[in-house]
């Protein structure tokens, strides 16, 4: 049976089979994706992630597979939503031994058969939901089709009473949803409609069911076929973004700021993409990246102030590094040739918009190279970045438009001085530091 439940959980099971006494399920929970939870008759539940683990469902299940017995026969499904369309698949046994990838093999089969069989969407799924329906006309609905969605409550419009809008925010992408008595199924009128809605407000999460249509407005919207089902009560008063307040509240309140400040929100998304795309970049090339030592007997690698602690088992002092280069160093000394980290470093000293006592950091060494690598590195790293994050060469800028474009203009760094500000004093002359200020 394949169903959701208000916690968000799609899960299959099935009856025992003729060759042996087995009952699994399935799980594939909100908090924890791709977990899977086997459960035999005597009640034995153990999880298994990623690395598949041994217990004696699995050896069970391989028996079968080794006597070509399919262990997946003939699974029967109730759409999600506790709907009463149902289907049957057949799932051919793999031809490899059992483990837990084959189940989310077996699993993700079992769930695109039924989506393909029942015309339902996956569940949360906004890209595929704009990227199939944004073409329908204004007022078109397509009562054939299921979706169901679990997300936070941003807004709420009680249009009459017998017809409410919510804006859904899933991921931070809203999606409307349009909740009208006349689309309820009989069976989920087992209370008023006021009193289905009355207790929902703005920062509640809720899971919703429904088919996928157009407002009359033309905007693409859920119109749901039960009531809504509270998953999680918003007890404080979810504040509008405009009442943040300013730049050092929104610094406290990061959640609420992570939740409902737009800015903030693109500037999480892009550093995920930009270190994402180191990685990718220096992968292709052939680096190794590793992971050197955070606690150091002696912080070196960078003209800064560590952070000291103690370390008991030594009843010795150690730093927060200040920098990965000593190891990496060591590395490269040690034969790998390309080598790099990205990681934290730590730097007890002053603290300001720009500055942060500790902040990630990206070091990678390649034996070999010269000046001239480095140049073309850089230019080929930094526009990649730059394109795979915000789909452009070119930033802009209050200050203009910063053009990512290779090849980049080369300049020497005394001539660039000398242009902006004069005339330079001798570099090994007394009151060196004093005359640029003053020159500037």
């Amino acid at each position: 049976m394949f169903r959701s439940n208000r916690l968000g959980c799609a899960s299959i099971s099935r009856r025992p089979f003729k060759e042996g006494a087995l009952d699994f399920k399935l799980t594939n929970a909100l908090n924890k994706p791709g977990n899977i939870i086997l459960r035999t008759r005597n009640s034995f539940i153990r999880t298994l992630t990623s690395q598949a683990e041994e217990c004696d469902s699995e050896s069970r299940i391989e028996s079968f597979l080794k006597r070509g017995i399919d262990p997946y026969p003939n699974f029967q499904f109730l759409s999600a939503g506790n709907l009463d369309a149902s289907s049957s698949s057949n799932i051919s046994p793999p031809s490899s031994g059992y483990n837990a990838d084959t189940l989310r093999e077996v699993q993700q089969k079992l769930l695109d058969d039924e989506l393909s069989k029942t015309n339902s969407l996956p569940f949360n799924d906004l890209a595929t939901l704009k990227a199939r329906f944004s073409s329908l006309e204004p007022g078109a609905r397509l009562k054939d089709t299921t979706m169901v969605l679990a997300g936070r409550i941003l807004s709420r419009r009680d249009a009459s009473a017998k017809l409410v809008f919510y804006d859904i925010m899933i991921e931070h992408n809203k999606v409307q949803v349009m909740a009208s008595l006349g689309n309820y199924s009989k069976a989920s009128c087992d209370k008023s409609f006021v009193d289905a809605h009355s207790g929902l407000r703005r920062g509640d999460i809720v899971r919703l069911v429904g088919f996928v249509g157009k407002s009359k407005a033309g905007e693409l919207s859920i119109f749901a076929t039960s009531a809504p089902q509270l998953l999680a009560p918003c007890l404080p008063v979810l504040p509008l973004a405009t009442q943040l307040g300013s730049l050092e509240q929104r610094f406290r309140r990061r959640p609420l700021a992570l939740l409902l400040h737009d800015p903030t929100i693109k500037a999480v998304k892009i550093r995920a993409k930009v270190l994402q795309g180191i990685r990718r970049y220096l992968d292709a090339r052939g680096f190794l990246e590793v992971e050197t030592p955070i606690l150091a007997v002696q912080a070196g690698g960078a003209a800064a102030r560590p952070f000291t602690t103690n370390c008991r088992a030594l009843d010795a002092p150690l730093h927060l590094r200040i920098s990965p280069e000593l190891y990496l160093k060591q590395m490269v000394v040690g034969g790998f040739d390309r080598v790099y980290e990205l990681g934290r470093v730590f730097r007890n000293e002053s603290i300001d918009p720009s500055h942060n006592p500790e902040f990630t950091t990206c070091e990678f060494y390649l034996a070999y190279a010269n000046l001239e690598t480095l140049f073309q590195i850089t230019e080929e790293l930094l526009g990649e970045l730059v394109q795979g994050s915000i789909g452009s060469l070119s930033v802009k800028t209050p200050d203009g438009v910063i053009s990512f474009q290779a090849p980049f203009s080369r300049i020497h760094v005394v001539d660039e001085l000398t242009r902006q500000l004069g005339p330079l004093p001798a570099f090994d002359g007394p009151g060196i530091e004093i005359s640029l200020v003053f020159n500037n």
